[in-house]
């Protein structure tokens, strides 16, 4: 299955130019949405953008990857750990609402 990549970004933030100078080194085909000028799309990513943190990354970002089928497995390097069961219940609730907010909008 192929996913159109979409790197949001902002002026002025170097994570994002990193970001961008990397999709564009591997000829990686991306759209570029500025988020700063779009209220709506900063409301709809903002619970999400919060769940990431909800622990130590790359946990959460790991667990919500593999569960969007973006990565195979949910693996981890020393001394990091997979999602704990409430962990995960927690993204798996951020997910949903994300997914049920976005077929909505359809």
């Amino acid at each position: 299955m192929t996913r159109d990549l979409v790197l949001y970004a902002r002026p002025g933030c170097h994570l994002c130019d990193d970001a961008r100078l990397a999709l564009l080194s591997l000829g990686q085909p991306f759209r570029e949405v500025d988020i700063e000028s779009d209220d709506d799309l900063h409301r709809r990513l903002l619970e999400i953008n919060k769940a990431v943190f909800f622990d130590t990354n790359p946990i959460p970002l790991k667990y919500m990857m593999r569960r969007l089928g973006l990565i195979p497995k949910n693996e981890h390097r020393l001394p990091m750990a997979p999602a704990t069961q409430e962990l995960e219940r927690r993204l798996d609730g951020v997910l949903d609402r994300y997914a049920a907010r976005a077929e909505s909008a359809r």
